[in-house]
């Protein structure tokens, strides 16, 4: 489970989040979750490991590939209006667009 909370938790929350960070950090996750069979820890510390494998993969991963389209990411904000860090998106939205508001969404 761990393995796939912070994909999904950034993906909201971050206009910079591509698949392939996505992808890496499933995947990563997953690799941790199945090696930590060999490993003796309490529960507790287990999920932080493969929480923080995930998250780091994540990022790393992203930072490392291309970013999406503008034109992806226009149409994504419009549509879903994530919470996060989304401002460079919003900042380059047509400005009184018809149904669209005009303050960015939480920490823009």
């Amino acid at each position: 489970m761990p393995a796939f909370v912070a994909p999904n938790v950034i993906k909201w929350h971050w206009w910079r989040f591509n698949g392939y960070g996505f992808f890496a950090g499933m995947v990563a996750g997953t690799a941790a979750a199945v090696l930590k069979i060999y490993i003796s820890m309490p529960p507790v510390y287990a999920f932080m490991m493969i929480l923080g494998v995930s998250f780091a993969a994540s990022i790393i991963v992203c930072l490392l590939t291309r970013p999406e389209s503008e034109e992806v990411l226009r149409s994504f904000y419009r549509s879903v209006r994530p919470w996060g860090f989304w401002g460079p998106v919003f900042g380059e939205m047509p400005p009184r667009r018809a149904g669209f508001r005009e303050e960015p969404g939480f920490l823009a």
